[in-house]
């Protein structure tokens, strides 16, 4: 096969921290000698600057237009419009979220292929669980799927010959939404060995500290966890790392004042922060394949999650306890068990470790290369 260009096209900021973290990373070890990459931003942080990252305006004139119209609005649709204007006959089109359906439909009219990067559930999936997730706390649906978004959705993926799924939940939820199963090119995310260092050996603790990463929100499964971290009673602490959003923190007042309750907010060296924990913990209602899995396992966490949470990376009792996040007796017993058994916390971190060890980025990039060369190659 003769080699391919991938032009990506992902409409929001590139800071080079959350998604656009994980599209630099795919990007980086994707890239090869047989597939050239080019990554479409609004606009591009110092600093985060790569050969291939390309602006519809010169930088510093997308930076200002971009703090006028920080998402949507003027410098999208130039964006979207270079962007279509620029491919060349051959070109495989790779689209990322936020991109507009009429982007879709006027890459389709110019016969390029849509490769998509679905990196949550298929919204038809996501919003019935968030829905009655916040209904069971009493709280307005403010997640913000409307059922415009799910037929939108329907329709640009019916106009995408592949998609990448990152993990077995995405996966699902696509089947689910009739997506043939040949489209779906199954993938996963992953690491960057550099990012956390070497884990160092951890002391045993007579107080263990259960850690949670994200932005604590209800879809991340925040209130559940304080609820069952309150009831649970252990001798311990519950680290939170992330931004706490405010309707979690009205809900949740009492659970966060708690002694034994560590709000650290967002520190940038998470190594550091997964290497003071022993746990991590990671009741997500809603995912497609968190960073943050990856991350604590290779950090040598044992982990306590969510199926969403552990995707098909982390497996019940081999890299950690996998449960359900409904059931609030199920996690009780486990944070017990957990906080308990410093010899069980051993085990299986060990075993994430090495589990983790096969999912570093350039290992991901190869393998998401070959699978994209395949699925160009059966036409």
């Amino acid at each position: 096969m003769s080699r391919l260009q991938l032009q990506t096209l992902y409409p929001v900021y590139c800071s080079g921290r959350a998604i656009t973290h994980i599209c630099l990373s795919v990007l980086d070890r994707m890239q090869a000698e047989e597939l050239g990459v080019e990554y479409w931003a609004p606009a591009v942080a110092p600093g985060v600057e790569r050969p291939y990252l390309r602006t519809p305006l010169p930088a510093l004139a997308a930076r200002a237009l971009y703090r006028l119209q920080p998402s949507g609005g003027a410098l999208q649709s130039i964006l979207e419009r270079r962007f279509v204007s620029a491919l060349s006959p051959g070109d495989v089109v790779y689209l990322w979220p936020a991109v507009r359906l009429e982007t879709y439909r006027r890459v389709k009219e110019k016969g390029h292929r849509i490769v998509v990067e679905r990196i949550n559930c298929h919204r038809q999936t996501s919003k019935p669980i968030l829905d009655a997730e916040y209904a069971r706390l009493g709280l307005p649906p403010t997640h913000g799927i409307t059922e415009a978004d799910v037929a939108e959705e329907r329709e640009k993926l019916a106009l995408a010959d592949h998609v990448f799924s990152p993990g077995a939940p995405v996966t699902r939820s696509l089947l689910e939404a009739g997506i043939p199963s040949e489209r779906i090119l199954r993938s996963s995310y992953g690491y960057d060995p550099a990012r956390l260092g070497a884990p160092s050996p951890r002391p045993t603790r007579q107080e263990p500290v259960f850690l949670f990463v994200g932005r604590g929100i209800v879809r991340k499964g925040l209130p559940f966890l304080l609820d069952a971290w309150s009831r649970a009673g252990v001798r311990g602490r519950l680290h939170l790392s992330g931004a706490i959003d405010d309707e979690v923190r009205r809900r949740c007042a009492a659970e966060l004042a708690r002694p034994d309750v560590v709000q650290l907010g967002f520190n940038p060296d998470v190594a550091s922060v997964y290497q003071a924990a022993d746990v991590f913990i990671f009741p997500s209602l809603e995912e497609g394949s968190p960073l943050v899995s990856y991350e604590a396992a290779a950090s040598g966490l044992p982990g306590l999650l969510s199926p969403m949470g552990a995707g098909d990376f982390v497996r019940d009792q081999r890299e950690g306890l996998v449960l359900e996040p409904g059931d609030t007796d199920g996690w009780i017993a486990a944070i017990r068990r957990l906080a308990a058994d410093a010899d069980l916390r051993r085990t299986l971190g060990e075993a994430a470790r090495v589990r983790a060890q096969d999912f570093t980025w350039e290992l991901v990039g190869g393998r998401r290369r070959a699978l994209l060369r395949e699925a160009v190659a059966r036409g």
